[in-house]
């Protein structure tokens, strides 16, 4: 369990752009006061880490492009963080493209979210799924160091026992 303050970083894509969407997801994100949220210009930004998702306003890529994007941004993101950084993408995606990334979702190692702009008023249990899966990484990732632990014990026990069987 997190023993400090949830921290989501907000990457804004177009940050020149504004239209009604963009500030109703502006509004959003600052009523989640449970939240420290940092905003941040790209991936290699030194206050992107830590970061316990990363909430991607995405609005301005183009959907017939929206596939290749999140590919290139999922393998950037993968070089940035020890564990993989879950996001919630917002873009006017259509269903029909929603559904293309059905395949990739899947197969990927990578939780993330599309919520497009008309449909905000999702986004606070969107936010907290997410977190619970990033502070589950974590938990599997400390259980995993764990067993190596034991394993390791285990193994210099057993090197013990035999060492003492060939002397004895």
């Amino acid at each position: 369990m997190r023993t400090r303050r949830s921290r989501a970083c907000v990457l804004n894509l177009e940050p020149k752009f504004v239209n009604l969407p963009k500030l109703k997801l502006e509004i959003e994100l600052k009523a989640m006061v449970d939240i420290e949220l940092i905003e941040i210009k790209g991936l290699d930004d030194g206050a992107f880490l830590p970061c316990d998702l990363l909430i991607v306003e995405a609005q301005g890529v183009s959907m017939g492009d929206f596939q290749e994007w999140i590919k290139a941004f999922q393998a950037r993101l993968i070089t940035q963080a020890d564990i993989w950084v879950p996001s919630l993408i917002v873009a006017d995606l259509p269903v029909n493209e929603a559904r293309l990334l059905m395949e990739h979702a899947v197969k990927s190692n990578w939780y993330f979210d599309v919520v497009r702009p008309d449909h905000l008023e999702s986004l606070p249990l969107r936010v907290a799924n997410l977190l619970r899966i990033h502070d589950h990484l974590h938990e599997l990732r400390r259980y995993s160091q764990t067993l190596d632990r034991l394993q390791e014990r285990v193994n210099m026990l057993e090197h013990e026992v035999n060492a003492l069987r060939a002397g004895g």
